[in-house]
Order: structure tokens, then sequence, then C-alpha cells
């Protein structure tokens, strides 16, 4: 009888976006029965986003620009014991350019002769 949770994933991290999609990576969790655990993966509000997750990485489809919102994973072991939660990553949808310099100033300036 298993009564052990597994370790807390850490790490939790967005690696890549477009403007449909996010990357999220994250250090597995390790679990003394010696068999991965899998991961859900939750909105900040507790909802879950993704269920069934069995290795990093994690790909978020459907998404779409000014999508922004946060999310944490909970490693599960196999007697459905559960992790504390990871770290919170945060989803931003927003591949805007920043905008270009509109002006420059020379804030300080000197020469020295060597000889």
């Amino acid at each position: 009888f298993d009564i052990s949770a597994p370790t807390t994933p850490t790490n939790l991290s967005v690696t890549g976006l477009t403007s449909t999609s996010a990357t999220l990576t994250f250090t597995a969790s390790t679990d003394n029965s010696g068999v991965a655990p899998t991961y859900i993966l939750y909105n900040e509000d507790g909802s879950v986003r993704v269920n069934n997750i069995t290795a990093s990485p994690i790909q978020l489809t459907g998404l779409s620009l000014n999508n922004d919102f946060n999310v944490y994973l909970i490693a599960v072991d196999n007697s459905n014991n559960r992790s504390a939660r990871s770290n919170t990553a945060n989803v931003l949808i927003d591949l805007t350019p920043p905008a270009n310099p509109t002006s420059f100033a020379v804030v300080s300036q000197s020469l020295r002769e060597l000889n």
C-alpha cells in the first residue's frame, strides 16, 4: 500500500511560443514505486487544462494572440498520491515586436592618446 506522494515537479517554464501554441518544459518528478508518475496541468484557478501528461515537453495548442494565463503541474503516482504543486508559469501569447527607438543621445565621450 503506497501512501508516499511523488516529488514535486520543478522548473516549469514556457520555452516556445507561436501565435497559436506554447511549449512548456519541466523537470520530472520521481516516485518511491520506481514508476514514473503522470502529470496534470492546472490553470491558476484550479481547473484542469491538460490531463494525463507523461513527459516534458507539453504542447498547448489552439491558443490565440493575447491569451494570458498561469499554469502549474501536479505529479500523480499509480496509487493516486499527488505531489505538491510546481512553480507557476505564465503563458502570454503576444508576439508584438518592441517599438523602434525614436532618439539616441551620447551620454559620455572621451578620447585618450596612447604614446
